[in-house]
């Protein structure tokens, strides 16, 4: 990771560029919850890139790379480590309509923590914390839920040359057993389910 991407990432969840360099300890303990979320995330890319025949889509990708940077920037002790866990107030409702709205019209573009952020004009953490408390979920749950939407959209359109695998990384979803698993628990059924339905 390039410290230049690190510091982008730090910048977005502040909401303002830190001063000063970034320099980190030599370990991570492996034991807090930060390192193990972010051991968590490497291997779920690792498990994707050696499972995955084709390409992964490049929205995937990026969303992939941004989550394993800030997981890195909250697990890494660094001299900014002090400022991420510090509490900020609340946005205003409005914030959370914003990134909802944006999230709908870009749900096939890469939805990274930078982007929501410089939409809002608030850091990523006061984004995170509107969510959770005015919707019981985060931004990124909520862009699972669109495209899952847009997937049975694509699954129920009749288009004989659908499959669920191109359904899934159609609409950015990284892994197509994960995709049906995620799928499933929205709608009740497989999505090979759902092709064989629309087909009858």
């Amino acid at each position: 990771m390039s410290e230049q991407a690190l510091v982008q990432r730090l910048t977005a969840l502040l909401g303002v560029k830190p001063k000063g360099e970034m320099t980190f300890q030599p370990a991570i303990p492996a034991g807090e919850p930060h390192a193990q979320t972010l051991s968590h995330l490497i291997r779920f890319l690792a498990q994707q890139l050696d499972s995955t025949a084709s390409q992964l889509p490049a929205a995937v990708c990026r969303e992939l790379e941004h989550a394993i940077q800030i997981a890195f920037l909250y697990a890494g002790r660094n001299g900014f480590s002090h400022l991420l866990q510090n509490q900020e107030s609340t946005p205003a409702p409005w914030v959370v309509r914003r990134i909802e709205e944006f999230v709908e019209a870009n749900w096939q573009q890469p939805i990274t923590i930078d982007r929501l952020a410089a939409e809002a004009g608030v850091s990523a953490r006061a984004i995170f914390r509107a969510f959770e408390r005015s919707r019981g979920y985060s931004p990124m749950a909520f862009a699972k839920a669109i495209r899952l939407r847009r997937a049975r959209e694509i699954l129920t359109s009749g288009d004989p040359s659908v499959s669920v695998t191109a359904a899934a990384f159609k609409s950015n979803f990284a892994s197509p057993s994960r995709f049906a698993k995620d799928y499933r628990e929205a709608f009740g059924e497989l999505p090979s389910e759902t092709i064989l339905r629309t087909r009858q």
